[in-house]
């Protein structure tokens, strides 16, 4: 194996990662973009998005979802200026009850600063382009970027960006078909590539990507049981021409992105 200068470094894991995983995360992401804009009817099933903006008397919070505001009540307590995905529904009496809330990832608000964004086609060709030498061509590419910065902001999100591949983690900001701004993230492992997309309309989705025997195999998680069925349904276009051996399916609450931003800002930049 060719040895990685200092720049480069990052343990040339990415050597470890056959060419075909890459091409099928990539194949994947354009799917789940594609169904992120899929059947109304089905999406009604699927997690929102509301922010809290207030506490009211008792368990009662004033919500807004959308341009919407309304008022609804929560037994799990939120936190104030926090965003939610959650489910909607209505109960016997015509109020609206929330289940299932999830914190929603502030690293997808960050992600709207990204001087990278990417549409579902252009990520899978910068994958599959890339994809033999993944971590060190996104490392040059970001220290290309880093003196071109337009804004602290650009320059706070490409720093982000380059912590992130220290964890050997890679995040790519693009647009599903709907035009929102979602986030994948690659984690190389040896002889296993890792994914984490995290999608306004479908929430946190992780997977994984091996081979064994020259077989390929996929294990996708989802944080909403709704979105897994969804996943579920439209197997093919995620198993495109038979690719995997074997797909599996699990609901898992407890999902988070493999890197976020630090709490703090993380370039101690001046504006």
């Amino acid at each position: 194996m060719k040895s990685c200068n200092l720049q480069k470094s990052l343990l040339c894991k990415s050597h470890f990662i056959n060419h075909n995983m890459i091409e099928k995360v990539s194949q994947i992401s354009k799917a789940l973009s594609a169904l992120s804009k899929g059947d109304v009817s089905f999406n009604a099933r699927l997690p929102i998005i509301l922010k809290v903006l207030g506490k009211l008397e008792g368990a009662k919070y004033l919500l807004q979802i959308g341009t919407k505001t309304l008022q609804t009540t929560s037994h799990k307590p939120l936190e104030i200026g926090q965003k939610y995905w959650g489910q909607m529904s209505s109960n016997s009496l015509g109020g609206i009850v929330l289940s299932n809330l999830a914190p929603y990832p502030k690293i997808l608000d960050f992600a709207q600063k990204s001087p990278l964004n990417l549409e579902s086609a252009q990520l899978q060709e910068l994958l599959s382009q890339h994809s033999e030498n993944l971590l060190e061509d996104f490392s040059a590419l970001l220290l290309q970027k880093m003196p071109l910065a337009q804004s602290k902001q650009e320059l706070e999100y490409l720093g982000f960006l380059l912590l992130g591949l220290r964890q050997k983690v890679i995040s790519l900001s693009f647009e599903d078909k709907g035009k929102k701004q979602c986030l994948l993230q690659l984690k190389l492992e040896p002889k296993k590539l890792l994914f984490s997309a995290v999608m306004p309309s479908l929430g946190l989705i992780e997977g994984a990507v091996w081979v064994v025997d020259s077989q390929k195999y996929l294990e996708i998680k989802a944080n909403f049981k709704s979105t897994l069925e969804l996943l579920e349904q439209n197997l093919s276009a995620l198993n495109t021409e038979g690719a995997f051996e074997s797909v599996s399916f699990k609901h898992d609450l407890a999902l988070k992105p493999f890197f976020e931003m630090p709490e703090e800002h993380i370039l101690n930049v001046k504006g």
